[in-house]
């Protein structure tokens, strides 16, 4: 949410409407002022001319979305250039119409044999969880001036002067106890805001955020590819002819009609690797947080 920060810490006279950090609870609250409820479970980012905005902006948490694997286009498989197409395993077929071999019989891979085109596929792969990425962060509330006396002791502002400058009655946000006073440790924090009392002054958030995933991609199925017996190759009366078994004669020149496939190849996957670590913090200046400690 986006809101206009005015303090005037010389005076007590506060504009109305002026809002403060408060470092108590709810029930702790002194006359004069109220808790900003609109600030509930947000940050503060200081707005433009644009004007205020107190509709709540942005999430705690994201995730990221996956693409699947590139397609690897449509492409071919080569034959194996010598034994058979299906690696030591005689690539079988039945017989014909031109040849006078009974039963089944095998041809060598070489020319004249190829493997036809497989059509190009992708694999798809899961949305990575989700993650928080909250900045480092200590909870307190923001109250409104409605026209108090004085500013309460447990008053937390923003001081954009030198250390040694702090008013009289403040102290710097260290986490140090003095006079038996702690004040809170908001060093390399930022204030998110509760909703209810037992929030305050809980910590937490990050500076960077990691995501898990899917460590592989879904399979792409079983599948095979197309082994082409081309009969008008310029060689195919080079292509040798192996007795099979129950084959007892077949003529040296000869093709079969149509197409075979080749072995189904089993389902498979591609692994992945993990998300890096992210920095997530947003646009911000450092300040100092000073706290009333003294009435």
């Amino acid at each position: 949410m986006k809101v206009v920060v005015a303090s005037n810490l010389s005076k007590h006279n506060l504009p109305i409407n002026a809002l403060l950090y408060w470092g108590g609870t709810s029930d702790e609250l002194p006359a004069g002022w109220s808790i900003f409820t609109d600030a509930a479970d947000a940050f503060i980012m200081g707005t433009d001319p644009s004007g205020i905005l107190l509709t709540k902006q942005g999430s705690a948490e994201h995730y990221h979305s996956e693409n699947g694997t590139s397609t690897d286009n449509v492409h071919k498989h080569a034959d194996y250039g010598s034994g058979y197409p299906e690696s030591s395993v005689a690539y079988q077929v039945t017989q014909g119409t031109d040849i006078e071999a009974v039963g089944k019989h095998t041809h060598q891979a070489g020319n004249g044999f190829s493997f036809e085109n497989s059509s190009g596929h992708s694999h798809t792969i899961n949305n990575t969880s989700t993650n928080s990425h909250l900045p480092l962060y200590i909870r307190f509330y923001l109250m409104k001036y409605e026209g108090a006396e004085n500013i309460p002791v447990k008053a937390i502002a923003l001081w954009s002067g030198e250390l040694d400058t702090i008013p009289e009655g403040w102290r710097l946000c260290d986490g140090s106890t003095q006079d038996g006073f702690t004040v809170p440790n908001l060093k390399q924090s930022m204030i998110y805001i509760p909703a209810t009392d037992s929030q305050v002054k809980d910590g937490g958030g990050n500076t960077i955020h990691n995501h898990g995933r899917a460590s592989n991609t879904n399979s792409g199925g079983a599948h095979y590819h197309r082994l082409k017996f081309d009969y008008n190759h310029p060689d195919a009366d080079k292509i040798g002819v192996k007795s099979g078994s129950n084959a007892l004669i077949a003529k040296w020149a000869h093709y079969h009609l149509g197409n075979k496939n080749s072995k189904s190849s089993g389902d498979h996957y591609h692994s992945l690797p993990a998300t890096n670590n992210a920095n997530h913090m947003p646009p911000y200046i450092n300040l100092y947080y000073i706290m009333k400690v003294t009435s």
